[in-house]
């Protein structure tokens, strides 16, 4: 198969390309290096001399994440205008395929459990805002291209060497300073970067919007206690809800607090979705996260 990748110097891309390349035609495109170096914010990619350029499938995986600074422009620029310059940068050889990585963060719950792709799109932040402006536009010019699109909303992704949230666990556990709420027993939904390959490989992708999950949802604490004993340091206790409630309400006003109010609902209420439709329309089989948990720390392509 000859596959694009779009930022495949990134976290997920970077796992995408690097498991496919001894398989399959991969085409890296990244602003930093190589022979399709593009910032795709402002530029479509210079396909002139590339010959036989009939591609299986092209899969999205530039953006920007959650950040305090960014602003909507940003977030436009890195998650809407990436994806729009992309996909016109195919004039008569339209790829087969588009695979586009959203987010559950398009839902804009903070709690709840086995959402499914029904429920509305209430997510506020300008990640989200712009995660959902994409998915409108990746849907409509893939209808109106006659090409198959996959729109794939995903949790927590664990990989290695993550960043957000996740990174943020390992290295507060690594210093002794991460605590769990309420006993740590909330539930997050997750899977391993390595299971989108599975979608990937297929030659035609059932159309549609998918939820994906590893189908177990582990808890902090499960997750928290299997990565500080592959580190060898102590477990994360579990604060106070008094004292928890104490420190998000400083949280609140200083903005360089580990803690606030946002973060204290994320961390102590379930949180998890239902990936039926992606189980049943693209034979999604995945692994579950926690019996694979060592894949966090090498730098090995596969598990």
């Amino acid at each position: 198969m000859k596959i694009v990748i779009t930022g495949n110097n990134g976290f997920i891309g970077k796992v995408l390309h690097d498991a496919l390349i001894s398989t399959h035609d991969v085409i890296g495109v990244n602003r930093k290096y190589g022979k399709f170096k593009t910032d795709l914010s402002l530029n479509k990619i210079d396909f002139d001399g590339e010959e036989n350029l009939e591609v299986d499938t092209v899969v999205c995986c530039t953006g920007l994440a959650h950040t305090q600074t960014a602003t909507l422009e940003e977030y436009k620029l890195a998650n809407v205008d990436t994806v729009e310059n992309t996909l016109k940068s195919f004039g008569q050889f339209l790829p087969q395929n588009v695979i586009f990585l959203s987010s559950l963060n398009v839902y804009g719950r903070a709690d709840g459990c086995g959402i499914s792709e029904s429920y509305p799109l209430l997510g506020g932040t300008n990640f989200a805002k712009t995660k959902i402006q994409a998915e409108e536009f990746v849907a409509d010019w893939c209808k109106s291209h006659h090409v198959n699109y996959c729109i794939l909303r995903l949790p927590l992704v664990v990989a290695p060497n993550p960043p957000g949230n996740l990174g943020q666990m390992i290295n507060a556990i690594t210093k002794g300073f991460f605590f769990y709420l309420n006993k740590g027993r909330a539930k997050r939904s997750m899977i391993l970067a390595s299971d989108l390959i599975q979608i990937i490989e297929k030659e035609q992708i059932p159309s549609g919007i998918y939820n994906l999950t590893d189908g177990y949802h582990p808890s902090f604490s499960e997750l928290g206690d299997l990565i500080a004993d592959h580190l060898g340091t102590r477990k994360p206790f579990s604060m106070p809800k008094f004292l928890a409630e104490v420190m998000a309400k400083i949280g609140d006003i200083f903005q360089f607090f580990p803690l606030n109010t946002h973060k204290m609902t994320v961390m102590s209420r379930d949180n998890t979705y239902n990936d039926d439709l992606a189980r049943k329309q693209l034979d999604w089989n995945s692994k579950n996260v926690l019996q694979n948990i060592h894949y966090l720390f090498q730098n090995d392509k596969n598990i």
